[in-house]
């Protein structure tokens, strides 16, 4: 399972590459759908059962999403908005 664990782990670490920098991220010229799309090859060759329901439903909106944006050629900043949330998620669970 550490095959699968690893997968995930840096199926994570790619998609997190948005959020990186506090620039814009040119999704135009990316590879990421690319290497997450080799990496859910060997997610699919080693689960044990398929994932819940509402985690299809969110990477299929979330997939959507990125490649809209890769198709359109987007480059915003996604950092700040990212950071924003978060920092109002944790003021009000903290």
């Amino acid at each position: 399972m550490k095959i699968m664990e690893e997968a995930h782990i840096d199926t994570v670490m790619i998609l997190g590459e948005v959020f990186r920098e506090d620039g814009k991220y040119d999704f135009g010229n990316q590879d990421m759908i690319v290497r997450v799309q080799n990496l859910a090859q060997t997610m699919l060759a080693h689960r044990l059962c398929p994932p819940p329901e509402e985690v299809y439903s969110l990477h299929r909106k979330l997939s959507g999403v990125f490649l809209l944006c890769a198709k359109l050629k987007v480059s915003i900043a996604c950092r700040g908005t990212f950071m924003k949330l978060y920092d109002e998620y944790n003021k009000d669970n903290n």
